[in-house]
């Protein structure tokens, strides 16, 4: 996963990259609480990503500063949602709901 962080010109300055090998329980339990269920069917639809991402932010953010330790209060509160921030709430949910499918069903 990777997040761009631009300057005030909307160029980017630094990226952050993660390779998720855990989920953290506090992560799940921040993840379940922005997904809308309803919409996960609509993943391909940015638009219902965006209400989703703005629905829930103050977990999203958790997470995101989960996945990406480095990345500051400062360089957070600059991302660009519909071009970064959009786009990566995508790719976590679904990862994370690949990872659930795979978990055994017994």
């Amino acid at each position: 996963m990777k997040l761009p962080i631009r300057n005030d010109r909307g160029e980017i300055v630094k990226t952050y990259e993660s390779n998720i090998l855990r989920i953290k329980w506090k992560t799940v339990k921040h993840f379940v609480s922005i997904l809308d269920l309803d919409s996960l069917e609509n993943l391909n639809n940015e638009l219902e990503i965006g209400k989703m991402v703005l629905k829930a932010i103050d977990p999203l953010e958790e997470v995101i500063k989960g996945i990406f330790p480095k990345l500051t209060d400062e360089e957070m509160e600059n991302v660009d949602v519909l071009q970064d921030l959009v786009p990566l709430a995508k790719e976590l949910f679904l990862y994370v709901t690949g990872k659930i499918e795979e978990l055994p069903k017994n």
